[in-house]
């Protein structure tokens, strides 16, 4: 109702056209500043807007381009570094070649000389050891051809048996009979032994039996399924037989005390075989510190076992001369080496108690040992006896 008479009429003493005034000055003033933002404010910031995405768009193109240069910058470093890996893989590669190879040559090289070098310690060794001197005591002729065994009696007399010959002879150094005994075997004792009473004791396979020449009703009859073949009486007393299946398959050791059998060797720690099944005879000897030496022929090798029958070591004939090692006849001396022909090789190794090679004597023969220590050799196709000693 005011603000209307203002505009109608009087009004405590104001005048209309004041107000009118006001609206008008005010007006003008907005006219002034919307001019002012359009004509002054508005298109300076629409340039620097414009500026500024002139700026953008010049800083992406120059980032791009540096990234462009970068990457471009990028597959140069990368094709010059895998150039560089591969020429140093390149060169690496020809120094192992060429390294390699001059290895190789020179290792050939040194093998050939030790090629030499182990020949020409051979030849050393072969011409030493023929220089052992083995002193012969006698020699005489057995009157058998094909020679089996050989068991000394004493110094002075042998017990020997031929190749499909039931008689077993006791000869003196002369070479004259001194006594023959008829065995009970189908063809030949298998082996002969003499124990410490002065017994002869002899293997019978066919009969399956080990006889006692001297002792009437004296037989030790084989296991059942098993045959008597190699025979070693021992300083103890005690007898110890190499036995056999009938199909050779198996093979094992029996010690006897008497009659009784005191123990079966046959199987190692591990429940394996020692003895390697085969045609050919386990020959047994027992050494003076109560170990049990065996030569098996068939895995051509000699075995130790102690006296609880237990694994002490093995000897392949390291020191054989060319062909394989082929042990037969076995036996030992009053310093416990252990003495072991050697067939093929036509000569006899001699071993320590602990399996270390000693010497080689180039003999070869059925062996057995007298009191005194001496080596009697007989020859199987001659049947001469020759009785040696040979230095330590």
């Amino acid at each position: 109702m005011a603000a209307k008479k203002l505009f109608t009429g009087a009004h405590n003493g104001h005048r209309i056209i004041e107000i009118k005034d006001i609206v008008d000055e005010k007006k003008k003033l907005v006219e002034k500043d919307t001019a002012y933002l359009k004509d002054d404010i508005i298109p300076k910031l629409e340039k620097a807007d414009t500026e500024l995405e002139s700026k953008l768009a010049a800083l992406n193109a120059k980032c791009d381009k540096l990234e462009q240069l970068v990457i471009e910058h990028g597959d140069k470093w990368q094709r010059c570094v895998e150039e560089i890996v591969a020429k140093n893989k390149k060169d690496i590669a020809d120094m192992r070649g060429n390294g390699i190879r001059k290895l190789k040559e020179y290792q050939k090289e040194v093998k050939n000389a030790l090629e030499s070098l182990n020949e020409i310690a051979l030849q050393n060794e072969m011409i030493f050891q023929s220089m052992d001197v083995t002193v012969e005591i006698a020699s005489f002729h057995t009157g058998i051809t094909d020679l089996r065994r050989i068991a000394c009696l004493n110094t002075e007399k042998v017990w020997v048996t031929g190749h499909n010959s039931k008689a077993i002879t006791r000869i003196n150094l002369q070479g004259s009979v001194q006594e023959t005994v008829i065995s009970t075997c189908p063809n030949h004792p298998s082996d002969i032994s003499v124990s410490k009473k002065g017994h002869l004791l002899y293997t019978d396979v066919q009969n399956e039996v080990i006889n006692d020449v001297h002792q009437t009703r004296a037989q030790i009859k084989a296991l059942q399924g098993w045959k008597p073949v190699g025979l070693c009486c021992t300083q103890s007393g005690d007898i110890l037989v190499s036995m056999r299946t009938s199909n050779y398959e198996q093979r094992k050791i029996i010690q006897y005390e008497g009659q009784t059998i005191k123990q079966e060797i046959e199987k190692d720690d591990h429940g394996h075989p020692l003895y390697k099944g085969g045609e050919y005879m386990l020959s047994v000897t027992e050494n003076n510190n109560g170990v049990i030496c065996v030569s098996d022929v068939n895995g051509k090798i000699v075995i130790v076992v102690n006296k609880a029958g237990i694994l002490r070591f093995r000897y392949k004939g390291e020191q054989s001369k060319k062909e394989q090692f082929f042990p037969t006849s076995i036996v030992t001396d009053s310093a416990g080496r252990i003495i072991v022909r050697d067939v093929r090789n036509s000569c006899t190794h001699i071993i320590d108690q602990d399996g270390q090679f000693l010497r080689r004597l180039d003999l070869c023969g059925i062996m057995s040992l007298d009191t005194l220590g001496r080596l009697w050799v007989g020859q199987f196709e001659s049947g001469n006896v020759k009785v040696i000693t040979y230095t330590e």
